[in-house]
């Protein structure tokens, strides 16, 4: 499974937030993104059962594969850091929305704000 889906659909989000033509539509974008996070960093990774039978005892159990989405919140949080330097702050907000967005996607950071 490719992770490509992935971070065209956290670029098309991300742009949204940047250039949203009213605050309804950008906050729709960044409860997307921060859904879209959710999804594909969980806090507690889901496990894939192998293989069970009553003969075998235990259940051999894996976590699943998440490199090919491992870049997605990479790029998303470079980009809006690159935005947070530029002199005139113009994207700051947004910026600031998306990286809201990544880190309020996790379980953790929700109980501690």
């Amino acid at each position: 499974m490719s992770g490509d889906w992935a971070a065209q659909f956290a670029e098309a989000l991300t742009v949204e937030v940047f250039h949203a033509t009213d605050t309804g539509l950008q906050d729709l974008a960044v409860a997307a993104l921060r859904s879209l996070f959710s999804t594909l960093y969980p806090d507690t990774p889901q496990l894939h059962q192998i293989s069970h039978s009553k003969e075998e005892g235990d259940v051999d159990m894996t976590l699943p594969e998440n490199e090919m989405v491992a870049g997605v919140a990479v790029k998303v949080v470079e980009n809006s850091l690159e935005e947070l330097k530029e002199p005139d702050k113009s994207n700051a907000k947004p910026a600031t929305l998306v990286l809201n967005a990544l880190m309020s996607a996790s379980r953790e950071w929700r109980l501690i704000g």
